[in-house]
């Protein structure tokens, strides 16, 4: 049997809101690019980073810091208390900690990747980037 292993996702968007029921609703999703109009620097005034990380019920996070890094510069940490999603049966097979991150404004000063990594007691773990890339905007023909 393949052994469970520790499994870190992020999501990126333009804004989120939490539900009744502990759901989060989640607009303007970006999937793997965001492609921002105008000469750099350009100000994007505002942008989410969902993120999950998923650890096998019998190998809980002692520790988990989350680093939120444009290129090579930290620009968030977030330290994440051990609390876990409780279940209400007993046949999960994995722990969720959640953290949602409002960056407000983003100034990008040339194409960039923005990407999250999670450094628990003992590995660090990254999700997939998101990359940045600015664009001049298409003239608009005069009439």
């Amino acid at each position: 049997m393949k052994k469970i292993q520790r499994y870190l996702h992020s999501i990126y968007c333009d804004d989120f809101r939490l539900e009744i029921n502990n759901k989060i609703s989640l607009m303007g999703l970006y999937s793997s690019e965001f492609v921002a109009y105008g000469t750099a620097p350009v100000i994007i005034p505002k942008l989410c980073v969902i993120t999950m990380l998923q650890t096998p019920v019998e190998d809980p996070v002692e520790k988990l810091r989350l680093l939120i890094k444009l290129d090579d510069a930290v620009i968030a940490e977030i330290d994440i208390p051990p609390q876990v999603e409780v279940r209400q049966d007993d046949t999960a097979e994995y722990n969720c900690y959640k953290s949602a991150t409002v960056l407000s404004p983003l100034i990008i000063e040339r194409d960039s990747t923005l990407k999250v990594l999670a450094v628990t007691e003992r590995e660090e773990l990254r999700a997939a980037g998101l990359k940045i890339k600015i664009l001049q905007a298409p003239a608009v023909p005069s009439t």
